[in-house]
């Protein structure tokens, strides 16, 4: 291919062929019909966990996320003091667009997730930041810091994101006809659509423009609309759900397919601007269920919207040279960066874990390889050592995430809030290490957090499957008994205090009742239906439902791995009785009845596996495993025809599945068909390296062909692995567990929430004009003395407090050698970004705020803010020295990404204060030391106090200038 062609890569987030299908046929999709229909198309098989930061990561990379890096929806800020949404610096390789740059092609990206902060590529870079408008402001909102690169299109490209007030009825009545009859003060669900509708038209204003105007050869724009209506609005299609009211059904019923619509609408306007020689690929990185598995209840944890995807997404591509009308089978989204790269001719890295898609090419090209690009030498395009985020920067990609439901509002406890993201980081973690196989090293992620937190049953459950994948039957014995017995202590405690709630509840809502003189009574128990403001606050809610939870617990997954602990031990006649006890509670989801068919199948009792694989099926058409287990249960009853179709069905879902491959060949080699055999047999062991029962298949077939070389190569592979295998298992699994004590789940069920802290809008949020006057603004402004540490800002206070003004000090921070005059600190200023109503007190005293803490004031205040300014060297020597009397010093400090950090800091507080109007006298550190009373004068001037200036000059020691500089 010439390099002047160009590829156009269109991704809409949880787009479903079994929503496209029938709106093609209808004729409502005819973009996608035609892209389809002059090109390939197919499944695109998704990874675990069906997270979408973490799959459009490894869709642009070719990698699973363990070697991207991108674990999750959240991660914590650099400095570990917060949580912010994921961002482009967790990702730990190159990106496609990166390659593209090393190799001087131009990419425009467009919405990526994640994508924040924009790369400096060869090219444009539009982040995922650009499209979601803060709640509350008109259409002239900020553009966030780090959105767009380069810097000349941003005033261009922010005039075209399009606000959510300016979609008007025309706009939203195609999406809800019946949208006149919702009472929007109370129903919030149009607003919802709305911003998702202004969501996808900035994104494709931008994706439109970019390919008009600027010269690419690689476009990638990202949609997430399909994505997000599906979360609000997919449990109102068609067919109605017995959950859902007739009069909601009526109203939502439409927005899903003409959600498709409307991005079928946008998808012809691209390929409009596509050159008719461009090649164009169509993905989505999951399904969404559409039809009778969409789930009814959510799971009780983080990211449980991500249970109503599917994991099949789309694939279409379609250019010159590529097969047209035709199907693909067994593509993977790890396979789009390889195949991406080959059309381009250009080598695919040996660390991918994807492949190109050869099957669709008319003409097969020529793959070349590379070990990995991440070697390669030269400018990718990459970005520099992290810079402070920007105050407020990800406060609406924060409540986009919490309002979908895949994060929880994160605890005003910072620490908290940032180990509950690291916990949720390492279990996707965790789970990504189990989709490759790689179950030793899920393990032991799964022990520590099963450990750390025992009535969270999901670590529980998946160590334990974990420990079955590696054939670890006493581990994971004591895992079961131990989950076991975890549920009963925590499921009587849990009841207990739902009971206890329950009457607490009661006496709120009597009392509620007598002071508003209505009816009604509460019930002894907690009700889901009642969250109203009288019943629940949000806090309390969720305390609920983590006991429901756990009083709930998973004895159905319990019955089925007892029943595999006792198969292992020879022992059927228990594991049929926890088969049969685990199918009557078993609820409807293939997975479980997948789970079914295997022990059934292990067990011998064919027909009752054949029954739970024939049931899956019939929940889920396209379950390449169930398939699989239908292929071997035919295989047992040498029914060999059909087990090669089951076997086909399989690979033909997921290709990537060496298990499949393997069962495919065993029924080809019955029936004589040994050539197809063997090249699934060599697919089988390409895939997985270390598959002895596929060697030792070989084997055999080249024994039958007379190739006697051959058969001691894999006969002796073979014997290797399993020998490697035994000696794997007679090492010591190491796995300690928490005692089993009804103290231990007492501490780890949820407390009952107190009142909760009040935090006031932080200045970031809103201009100045819009402060109000607190009632006791009469005693003074706030004055703050500001600086970074070590800048002089204890100096500073000390000639406040010596000219007679009072300074908040809580004489926690005592004086030391690296203050012996002392701080004159007030600890709980530290806490200012989750708590700052008490600044109120501060009025008419001096309060010390280290700078990157002053985008937390509260905007109900008068602020005087003396900012500290010293040479960034000095301040970083001080702090270093600092550290070092304190035993802290980092030896591995990069001096000059402190000073560029620092700097940034500075730089941008200084821009928020002054667009607040907020007063600030900049004071030098070693002007103050040269002429104390000059800068004592300056100082009362600026704060238009009456103080002693010839006291604030005398406070000042020259002596305690220690750190200079050259």
């Amino acid at each position: 291919m010439s390099r002047r062609d160009k590829v156009l890569l269109v991704g809409w987030d949880a787009a479903d062929w079994k929503m496209i299908h029938p709106l093609v046929d209808a004729g409502y999709m005819p973009a996608l019909k035609g892209l389809i229909e002059r090109g390939t198309s197919g499944n695109l098989r998704t990874l675990s966990p069906i997270l979408s930061p973490m799959l459009w990561s490894s869709i642009c990379t070719g990698k699973r996320p363990f070697k991207h890096g991108v674990h999750g929806f959240t991660e914590p800020t650099r400095d570990g003091a917060s949580v912010r949404p994921v961002t482009n610096r967790s990702r730990t390789t190159h990106a496609l667009w990166n390659m593209l740059t090393l190799e001087g092609l131009t990419s425009n990206v467009v919405g990526w997730w994640p994508s924040h902060p924009a790369e400096p590529i060869k090219g444009v870079m539009v982040s995922n930041a650009y499209q979601r408008a803060p709640r509350g402001s008109d259409a002239g909102w900020p553009m966030v810091e780090g959105t767009v690169h380069p810097k000349r299109l941003i005033e261009t490209l922010k005039e075209l994101r399009v606000h959510p007030k300016e979609i008007t009825e025309d706009h939203v009545l195609p999406f809800v006809p019946q949208g006149q009859k919702i009472d929007q003060s109370k129903d919030l669900r149009l607003d919802e659509l709305v911003r998702i509708i202004a969501d996808c038209s900035s994104i494709h204003n931008s994706a439109t423009y970019l390919m008009e105007e600027e010269r690419w050869d690689f476009t990638a724009v990202y949609y997430d609309g399909i994505d997000h209506l599906g979360h609000g609005y997919m449990k109102y299609h068609p067919p109605k759900q017995d959950t859902v009211s007739d009069a909601d059904f009526e109203i939502y019923s439409q927005v899903m397919t003409m959600g498709y619509v409307y991005h079928d609408m946008m998808l012809s306007r691209l390929l409009e601007l596509a050159p008719d020689d461009a090649t164009v690929m169509l993905i989505s990185d999951h399904g969404f269920h559409p039809d009778h598995l969409r789930p009814t209840l959510m799971p009780l944890e983080p990211a449980a919207p991500a249970f109503e995807h599917r994991d099949q997404g789309i694939f279409v591509m379609a250019g010159p040279g590529i097969k047209q009308d035709h199907m693909i089978t067994g593509a993977s989204l790890l396979d789009i960066t390889p195949t991406i790269l080959t059309r381009l001719g250009l080598p695919v890295g040996e660390d991918m874990d994807g492949r190109p898609l050869l099957d669709v090419f008319e003409t097969q090209p020529e793959v070349k390889t590379i070990a990995s690009w991440d070697r390669v030498a030269g400018d990718p395009g990459r970005l520099p050592p992290e810079e402070v985020q920007g105050p407020g920067e990800a406060d609406a990609a924060m409540e986009q995430l919490i309002a979908l439901g895949y994060i929880e509002r994160p605890s005003d406890d910072t620490e908290k809030a940032v180990a509950d993201t690291v916990r949720e980081q390492r279990y996707n973690l965790a789970l990504s290490y189990i989709d490759a196989s790689m179950h030793p090293s899920a393990a032991k992620i799964l022990a520590d957090l099963y450990q750390k937190e025992p009535l969270s049953f999901r670590f529980g459950i998946r160590l334990a499957l974990c420990l079955q994948a590696m054939e670890r039957t006493d581990p994971m014995a004591d895992v079961v008994d131990h989950l076991n017995a975890n549920w009963r202590l925590g499921a009587e405690r849990a009841k207990a205090r739902l009971v206890e709630i329950g009457k607490l509840l009661k006496q709120r809502q009597e009392e509620f009742d007598s002071q508003e003189h209505s009816s009604g009574a509460a019930n002894e128990t907690v009700d889901a239906s009642r969250t109203n403001s009288v019943s629940l606050s949000d806090d309390e809610r969720e305390v609920v439902q983590k006991l429901r939870g756990i009083a709930r617990g998973t004895p159905e997954t319990i019955d089925y791995l007892q029943a595999f602990v006792a198969m292992a031990r020879n022992d059927h006649t228990t594991a049929i009785d926890n088969l049969e006890r685990a199918r009557g509670r078993a609820s409807e989801t293939p997975g479980f009845h997948l789970q079914i068919g295997n022990a059934y199948l292990q067990l011998g009792k064919i027909e009752e596996a054949i029954a739970a694989f024939s049931h899956t099926i019939e929940l889920d058409p396209e379950n390449p495993t169930a398939h699989l287990g239908l292929a071997r249960a035919a295989l047992q009853q040498e029914r060999n025809g059909e087990a090669s179709e089951h076997a086909r069905k399989a690979v033909g879902l997921k290709f990537h599945f060496p298990a499949g491959h393997y069962y495919l060949a065993m029924a080809l080699a019955r029936d004589n068909m040994i050539s197809q055999a063997m090249d699934s047999l060599e697919t089988a062991v390409r895939q997985n390296p270390n598959f002895p029962e596929a060697y030792a298949l070989l084997a055999l077939m080249y024994r039958r062909l007379g190739d006697r070389v051959r058969m001691v190569e894999n006969s002796l592979r073979a014997r290797q692995i399993r020998r490697e295998r035994r000696n794997a298992k007679k090492e010591a699994f190491v796995l300690t567990l928490p005692e089993l004590q009804i103290v231990d789940i007492e501490a780890h069920l949820p407390a009952w929430p107190e009142a909760p802290t009040r935090r006031l809008p932080p200045l970031a949020l809103e201009p100045s004009s819009s402060r109000s006057p607190s009632p006791s603004s009469h005693l003074g402004p706030v004055v703050i003395v500001a600086g970074m540490p070590r800048s002089g800002t204890s100096m500073a206070m000390q000639m406040l407090a010596a000219g007679g003004l009072n300074a908040m000090t809580d004489d926690v921070r005592a004086a030391d050698d690296n203050n012996p005059r002392g701080y004159l600190e007030f600890d709980r200023t530290k806490r200012l970004a989750i708590e700052n109503d008490w600044l109120d007190q501060a009025r008419g005293k001096a309060l010390k705020v280290v700078t990157p803490l002053l985008a937390y004031l509260p905007r109900d205040c008068d602020y005087r803010i003396v900012m500290m300014q010293r040479e960034m060297d000095q301040i970083i020597a001080s702090q270093q020295r600092m550290l070092e009397r304190l035993d802290r010093v980092d030896a591995d400090a990069n001096q000059s990404t402190i000073r560029e950090t620092l700097e940034n800091q500075i730089s941008a507080i200084l821009e928020m204060l002054e667009a607040h109007g907020i007063p600030v006298l900049q004071i030098e550190y070693s002007k103050v030391q040269a002429d104390p009373r000059e800068a004592a004068v300056e100082i009362t001037s600026f704060l238009e106090l009456d103080l002693n200036i010839d006291a604030m000059a005398g406070s000042v020691e020259p002596q305690l200038w220690r750190e200079r500089g050259p």
